[in-house]
C-alpha cells in the first residue's frame, strides 16, 4: 500500500509517475476513481469491470475479483479517497500472494493516508514549480506552438504569462483551465492583459479557485447554462455524451443556429467546454466524437455553487435525510418551484407509487427516477401515469425500480420522445403502453422484462417519420 497526499491534484500528474518500466512490471494498472460519496459495492463492481469479469450474479463479486487476480502481480490505483473505510473494505478482497503486487491510493486528507496499516510514509505529491507551471500553462494557452524556440511571445507577454502562472499557485487544474481560456483569445499582450485585468476574484485567499472561476465567467450565457447542468450528475461519474446532449436540447438550453440542428450545436458546445478544460473526455468514438465525459470534482463544486446562485437547479444529497417517498416527495413539492423542468431523484426509498405526486410538477420536461444506491429499496408492485399527466415531459428514465406493472392511461405523457428503462425487473411492458406514446422516438431498455417485442416492433413500423431504438441485452433494432 502506497498512500499519496495531494491538493486537488490532476490525475495526469500522477500518471507521469507511472512510467513504462512500472507498467511493464505490473501490466496495465487498474485505475479506480473512488470520490467523496462512494458506495463499497460500486467500487468492487468497478474493479470487476476493469478486470473484464463477466459477472455471475449468483456468486459474490468479491470472490470473482479474488479469483480473477489469483496469482497475478497487479497494480491498483484508488484515486481520490476521502474515507479510511475504503481501504478496510478493499483489503478484504485483494489477494496477497507476496509477489510484489501494489495498491496506490491518492487522497487530499493526510490522516486518511496515515490510517492505513503500512510501513510506507505517505508521499506528498508536490505542486508544480514555476518552470513546470509555465510549461503546462503555455501548452494550453498557445497550443501546437513552441513558444521558447519560435519567440512567439515577446518579453512583455512572457511577463504576463508568469503573472498568470503565479495566480495558479502550481495547481495543474488551474493552469490547464486558465491556459485554455487564453487559447480562445488573440495571442498578444493587449488581449492577455485584458483578461488579466477583468479577472474577478470572488473567493478571497483562494487564488486557485479564482483562476478556475474566470474561465466560467468568460463563457457566453448559453454555454454557462450547459456547464451548470453538470451539477446534476453525481461526483466522478462518466456521463454518456449522447444522453447529455439530448437533455440539453430537451431543456431548451441550446439556441437555434443557421444551417445546424440543435443536436449539432449541442455537440459543438460540448467540444468547446472540453477545449476550455472545463470538461474532460473519458472516451471518444473512432470518428473522434465524444462518447463519454466527466468533470473534475472542483469544477463540479463550482457548477453547484453557480447553479444555486442563479437559481438554475438544486442539488439534493443523501445527507439531507430524504428517504421514504411518503414524506420525501411531499417535502420536495413544498420546496420545488412549480415551473421546474428537470428532476432527478436518486437513491431514495420509494415505498409507494411516486407518480401521483410527481404529476403535480406540470412543467417537467425531463424526469430521471433511480433508486440505485438506496439503503433498502422496496418493491413497488404498480406505478400509474394518469390521463393528462406530465403534459410537457419529453424524456423519462426509470432505473432499479422493482415494479411488476406500469399503467399508462390514454393522454398521459403526450410529448414523450425518449424512454429508457434500466434494471426494472420484473416489469411487464404491454404493447398498448407503447401504442399510447405516439410521439416516442427512442426506446431503450436493458433489463429482464416481459414484453412482446414483435408487437412493439410493428407499432414503430407504423410510424415512418420517427426514429426508434431498442436494446435488450444486445438484441437490438434501429430505424
Amino acid at each position: 500500500m502506497h498512500p499519496w497526499v495531494a491538493v486537488q491534484s490532476s490525475p495526469k500528474l500522477l500518471l507521469q509517475y507511472l512510467t513504462k518500466d512500472v507498467v511493464k512490471s505490473f501490466g496495465k494498472p487498474l485505475w479506480i476513481t473512488v470520490s467523496q460519496k462512494y458506495e463499497p459495492i460500486e467500487v468492487l463492481e468497478n474493479i470487476a469491470r476493469k478486470l473484464e469479469i463477466i459477472q455471475d450474479w449468483e456468486v459474490n463479486v468479491a470472490s470473482q475479483i479474488r479469483k480473477s487476480l489469483g496469482k497475478k502481480r497487479y497494480l491498483i490505483v484508488l484515486d481520490d479517497v476521502w474515507n479510511e473505510k475504503v481501504w478496510a473494505e478493499i483489503v478484504k478482497v485483494l489477494p496477497d500472494k507476496k509477489n510484489g503486487s501494489r495498491v496506490l491510493f491518492t487522497t487530499r486528507i493526510e490522516n486518511v493516508a496515515k490510517w492505513t496499516d503500512t510501513t510506507y510514509e505517505p508521499y506528498r505529491l508536490p505542486l508544480l514549480d514555476e518552470e513546470q507551471s509555465l510549461e503546462l500553462f503555455l501548452k494550453n494557452a498557445v497550443p501546437k506552438m513552441h513558444w521558447c524556440s519560435s519567440g512567439i511571445l515577446d518579453a512583455d507577454q512572457k511577463g504576463l504569462a508568469k503573472e498568470f502562472v503565479t495566480r495558479c499557485e502550481g495547481l495543474p487544474l488551474a493552469l490547464e483551465v486558465l491556459g485554455s481560456l487564453l487559447s480562445k483569445t488573440k495571442c498578444n499582450y493587449h488581449a492577455w492583459n485584458k483578461v488579466l485585468q477583468t479577472l474577478s476574484w470572488h473567493y478571497e485567499g483562494c487564488e486557485r479557485i479564482n483562476t478556475i472561476t474566470a474561465s466560467y465567467e468568460h463563457l457566453p450565457l448559453a454555454k454557462k447554462l450547459c456547464f451548470l447542468y453538470f451539477a446534476a450528475f453525481p461526483e466522478d461519474i462518466k456521463i454518456d455524451a449522447k444522453s447529455l446532449l439530448r437533455i440539453w436540447v430537451a431543456e431548451r438550453l441550446i439556441p437555434d443556429e443557421v444551417n445546424r440542428t440543435l443536436e449539432e450545436t449541442a455537440e459543438c458546445f460540448l467540444e468547446d467546454l472540453v477545449q476550455r478544460s472545463l470538461v474532460q473526455v473519458s472516451k471518444r468514438f473512432p470518428d473522434g466524437s465524444i462518447k463519454s465525459c466527466r468533470v473534475h470534482d472542483v469544477l463540479r463544486d463550482l457548477a453547484i455553487h453557480k447553479a444555486k446562485e442563479m437559481n438554475f437547479l438544486m442539488v439534493c444529497s443523501k445527507e439531507d435525510d430524504w428517504r421514504s417517498c411518503s414524506t420525501v416527495i411531499d417535502d420536495m413539492l413544498e420546496m420545488l418551484p412549480p415551473h421546474l423542468t428537470e428532476l432527478s431523484p436518486r437513491g431514495f426509498e420509494f415505498v409507494s407509487d411516486p407518480m401521483p405526486m410527481l404529476e403535480k410538477l406540470r412543467s417537467l420536461n425531463t424526469l430521471h427516477i433511480s433508486v440505485r444506491g438506496a439503503p433498502d429499496p422496496s418493491t413497488i408492485r404498480r406505478i400509474k401515469c394518469s390521463a393528462g399527466a406530465f403534459e410537457q415531459l419529453e424524456e423519462l428514465l426509470l432505473e432499479d425500480l422493482k415494479v411488476e406493472e406500469w399503467e399508462i392511461e390514454m393522454g398521459a405523457m403526450p410529448m414523450l420522445k425518449r424512454l429508457r428503462i434500466r434494471d426494472c425487473s420484473p416489469l411487464s411492458v404491454p404493447p398498448a403502453l407503447i401504442h399510447f406514446l405516439d410521439r416516442l422516438q427512442y426506446l431503450h431498455w436493458v433489463t429482464n422484462i416481459q414484453a412482446d417485442k414483435d408487437a412493439i416492433n410493428n407499432i414503430f413500423k407504423q410510424r415512418p417519420h420517427q426514429r426508434s431504438y431498442w436494446d435488450v441485452f444486445g438484441d437490438r433494432f434501429y430505424y
